[in-house]
């Protein structure tokens, strides 16, 4: 009876053990994961809130707006009965207005301050859009197109300008992808329920996209701050303009020109741009990249329906495998560009898109050489968009950061528009070898200027590195400091954070 009483106890407490050391092993491991993520985004813990309130209604925006305007030249077209040219031209009056009042958007958005630059930009969508709904003759239909683009000339620039003042330096990139990735992700939704509530067959859809901008407004009359950011004079040469050769040094010089604020006037803000070599350089650079984009939905897409058999269904599917690519890849593939720099990210996103266009030259045919060039491609591009606001957010002067990301936006919706004229004219030249290698020659050119520019502004790409301690100026204005912006420290061409 002995050896019965002995066993019996261990033999119950063995099967307790092991799942008490599986819990134990369970907890220990989600207690790890959860431990991960909070190192992994402790640093958008200390963001504002305000930050991912913006981000979030831009997202939701951009669903609105991609449920209505992808179908606008149907509707047109059901209205008006104009041919497809006449429809296409009232459409691209957008882009003029955006060309036309782009740089007087972006200096509003700095003279008045970030709130007013939204709140006057939503007013204007709203009551183009509300036009857009009730209009019947053409001329009425251009007048709502070219004011469409000047709501975003102005609006654009000063919410840009808005998340670099409350965003520390070493954090901008990553929240510019965060951004990119919302608008994205209501890029890819909209359409889809668009088509679901028949857009493109009633103007009512319009007032739905004009409700959402005075919702835009509410939020900016509600919670933004009036005025233009703390600091805004004590900026003493703002950008990272050391070293680049006939930068715009004293850009926190006074003069006659400068309002009482220390904001120059437009002609001086001009001016300034004009003598700003790393900007300059810049520019040339998004430009050569911006015309390989832009044959993406242009040229590339008629090359397709030309050569390729179901070569519209295909292009259907090309984009969505771009969207999708960018939606899944943009959180992690943000956070690997930020750690190599933003111009050593420019360079690589450059990079495959030279690949990727001469991919597209070798897909010939087959849909899933064209679908994994596509994602070679988006990548790319999911490197370059948000590093580019990073780098722009970085050179300019706290005071003139409006104007400046203004002037980024003119030169891509120039090179935009020009773009797949001049790859219409190379596939009409020599054919496919013409349009693809033209894109490649366009994306290494870039490149080529990028590396260009990152071996003068050593530095800039370690901005996370070196200013990971030190607040920048976005986070001292909405706290009410005066320090200088984070920016400022690039033009001393020191070692620290530039």
């Amino acid at each position: 009876m002995a050896a019965p009483l002995a066993v019996q106890p261990t033999t119950r407490r063995q099967p307790l053990q092991h799942h008490t050391r599986h819990r134990l092993r369970k907890d220990l491991t989600l207690q790890g994961l959860l431990t991960w993520m909070r190192r992994l985004f402790a640093d958008e813990a200390r963001l504002p809130a305000l930050v991912w309130t913006l981000i979030g209604m831009n997202g939701v925006t951009a669903a609105v707006r991609f449920m209505v305007l992808p179908f606008t030249t149907i509707y047109l077209s059901r209205v008006t009965h104009l041919s497809p040219g006449a429809v296409g031209t009232i459409v691209g009056l957008g882009a003029v207005g955006t060309i036309i009042f782009g740089l007087f958007g972006g200096h509003w958005a700095d003279r008045a301050g970030r709130k007013a630059g939204i709140l006057l930009g939503a007013g204007i969508d709203a009551l183009a859009m509300v036009g857009m709904a009730f209009a019947r003759q053409p001329w009425e239909f251009a007048l709502c197109s070219l004011f469409l683009g000047v709501a975003w000339a102005i609006q654009g620039p000063a919410f840009q300008a808005l998340l670099t003042d409350l965003v520390p330096l070493e954090l901008r990139t990553r929240v510019f992808g965060y951004e990119y990735w919302a608008v994205n992700v209501g890029a890819a939704v909209g359409p889809l329920v668009g088509v679901t509530l028949g857009a493109g067959r009633s103007g009512a859809m319009f007032l739905l996209v004009a409700a959402a901008s005075l919702a835009v407004g509410f939020v900016a009359l509600k919670w933004l701050p009036a005025g233009r950011p703390a600091g805004g004079g004590a900026d003493a040469g703002g950008g990272a303009d050391a070293g680049a050769d006939g930068g715009a040094g004293s850009r926190g010089g006074g003069g006659a020109d400068e309002d009482a604020g220390g904001v120059p006037s437009f002609r001086e803000a001009l001016a300034l741009l004009a003598r700003d070599g790393l900007l300059r350089a810049f520019a040339i650079a998004g430009a050569f990249s911006m015309m390989c984009y832009s044959q993406i939905e242009t040229n590339l897409a008629r090359h397709l329906s030309l050569t390729v058999p179901h070569g519209d269904a295909l292009f259907a599917r090309v984009l969505s495998a771009n969207a999708m690519t960018v939606i899944l890849a943009q959180p992690l593939l943000g956070r690997l560009a930020e750690r190599r720099g933003p111009f050593a990210g420019m360079v690589l996103g450059e990079s495959l898109y030279a690949v990727a266009s001469l991919g597209f030259l070798l897909a010939g045919a087959h849909p899933t050489w064209w679908l994994a060039t596509m994602v070679l491609f988006t990548i790319g591009e999911v490197l370059l968009a948000p590093t580019q606001q990073g780098i722009v957010s970085a050179i300019a002067p706290e005071r003139l950061r409006g104007t400046y990301f203004a002037a980024m936006n003119l030169g891509f919706a120039l090179a935009h528009g020009a773009g797949p004229a001049l790859g219409g004219l190379a596939y009409a030249w020599s054919g496919a070898a013409g349009l693809f290698v033209g894109m490649a020659a366009a994306a290494a050119l870039a490149a080529l200027v990028c590396v260009g520019v990152a071996g003068r502004v050593r530095g800039l790409g370690r901005a996370a590195e070196s200013g990971a301690g030190e607040p920048a100026a976005g986070a001292a204005a909405a706290e009410g400091g005066t320090r200088a912006g984070a920016g400022a420290a690039a033009a001393e061409g020191g070692s620290g954070a530039r």
